[in-house]
């Protein structure tokens, strides 16, 4: 029940705080009906859709697959919630940046067609784009293989719930800011990786380390700019692998 309410929580919780703004609300109404169809259906797919498929598809199939290996890892609740808080932060860390590749561009470029950031943008995609994420695959795994997935869900559940903070758009009090900041990344952070004048930077979910370990950490400009479509975003192979090497 906690890995369920810690979403839920999360995002009512950032929708009531934002709604308490003059201009959050003004965005909200104006927000064209196509980009509200496409942020359901997100929701839709990433919240129910996708959950269905890996425990009524994913998980037999890799029973039928690996008969004898389920439940087979045995290790404690705090070491299953780093590998996927951390563990699995830092894989979606190089999942993400693959899709800015010029050639995966066109399936991830729907999320970043939203012209201003609110927890809904958080699941825009393209239908299939969920697909290519690799949160699909390794957490069906890892729930398959680890005999006792209650810190891994935890993990699971808290970084939803980040993800949702990220996209909110919502600016903290300076201090919390720096505090928190030198750890997570922060909405004004994401927010600049979803920025028209962004050339490619900020690609972590949770943690800011990796983009700063590979070097593709930028802080924002400043506090006011732009948000939506760009080609800016495409990367080359060379960028990838470059950062790879570095």
């Amino acid at each position: 029940m906690l890995t369920v309410a810690i979403p839920l929580l999360a995002f009512w919780a950032l929708f009531l705080l934002s709604c308490l703004k003059l201009n959050y609300r003004q965005a909200l109404s104006n927000k064209p009906r196509a980009a509200w169809a496409m942020d359901a259906l997100g929701l839709l797919v990433q919240g129910w859709l996708i959950p269905l498929l890996q425990a009524y598809l994913l998980l037999p199939v890799l029973n039928l697959l690996m008969p004898g290996f389920e439940g087979i890892i045995e290790i404690p609740f705090f070491v299953a919630f780093l590998i996927s808080f951390i563990a699995v932060d830092y894989l979606y860390y190089w999942n993400h940046r693959t899709l800015h590749i010029a050639r995966l561009w066109p399936w991830h470029r729907a999320h970043h067609s939203a012209e201003t950031m609110d927890i809904f943008v958080s699941s825009r995609n393209s239908l299939w784009t969920h697909l290519l994420i690799c949160y699909v695959w390794v957490h069906s795994l890892s729930i398959f293989l680890l005999k006792d997935d209650h810190g891994y869900f935890f993990g699971i559940a808290l970084g939803s719930a980040l993800d949702l903070w990220r996209h909110s758009g919502m600016r903290l009090p300076g201090l919390l800011t720096r505090v928190l900041g030198c750890v997570f990344v922060l909405p004004k952070d994401h927010a600049w990786h979803h920025a028209v004048d962004s050339k490619g930077a900020n690609f972590g979910a949770n943690f800011n380390l990796w983009d700063k370990l590979h070097g593709t950490w930028e802080a924002p400009a400043d506090l006011d700019f732009a948000v939506g479509d760009s080609d800016h975003y495409k990367l080359q192979y060379r960028d990838l692998f470059r950062s790879i090497r570095s």
